[in-house]
């Protein structure tokens, strides 16, 4: 008993010995990853950029997929803007008849013409509004006409501030040189060992 009992500790002590050369072996040629390099953006630059150009700051902040939003966000801007402002002209105009007492025919034809982007009423119904009933759409087209001008230019404006925000971002690396190693380790506790990988960040 007491020979295989040195002989089972030998061995074990062997089996330790080969595992931790081993281990050593590998943590010399220990796996590193590292962070691709990014050249910091300019802020200031981003922001001229978007300010010339809308979407050209989130271009170079490498930001791809903002600069569709934006350009849709000013596509959608000028479609809404052509169809206030048209309206605004078409009810402007009735309004213009009806100060004029213009027959009602006139109008009639004018708003069966023009008014089909507007109104599924048809021209005769609107040929008998009443003057303020005219005035209150024609106000109305107005004002959805100016809503879309403070839209458009807070749009415009945010769009300048990301850029710049995304900028500002892009600086905030701690370093350059953002390694990751993996390394195989042996856990230790009371009774036995085990093996297992050790993950550790570095920065330098």
């Amino acid at each position: 008993m007491l020979k295989k009992g040195i002989l089972y500790l030998f061995f074990t002590i062997s089996t330790l010995t080969w595992a931790q050369g081993t281990i050593d072996s590998v943590q010399s040629k220990s796996l590193v990853v590292k962070k691709p390099e990014r050249k910091p953006r300019n802020p200031v630059k981003a922001s001229l950029l978007s300010t010339i150009i809308p979407g050209a700051g989130q271009i170079y902040n490498r930001k791809w997929w903002k600069a569709p939003i934006v350009w849709g966000g000013f596509a959608t801007a000028i479609v809404m803007h052509d169809f206030y402002f048209d309206k605004h002209i078409f009810y402007h105009q009735i309004l213009i008849y009806k100060d004029q007492d213009e027959d009602e025919a006139v109008i009639s034809a004018y708003a069966d013409k023009n008014g089909s982007r507007f109104t599924n009423i048809t021209g005769a119904d609107i040929s008998k509004f009443t003057q303020s009933r005219v005035q209150a759409l024609n106000d109305d087209a107005e004002k959805r006409k100016q809503q879309v001008y403070l839209m458009t230019t807070l749009f415009y404006i945010l769009q300048i501030v990301d850029a710049s925000v995304d900028a500002h971002f892009s600086n905030f690396d701690v370093s350059d040189d953002l390694s990751l190693q993996i390394k195989p380790t042996i856990i230790q506790n009371q009774t036995a060992f085990s093996a297992g990988i050790n993950f550790k960040f570095s920065l330098r």
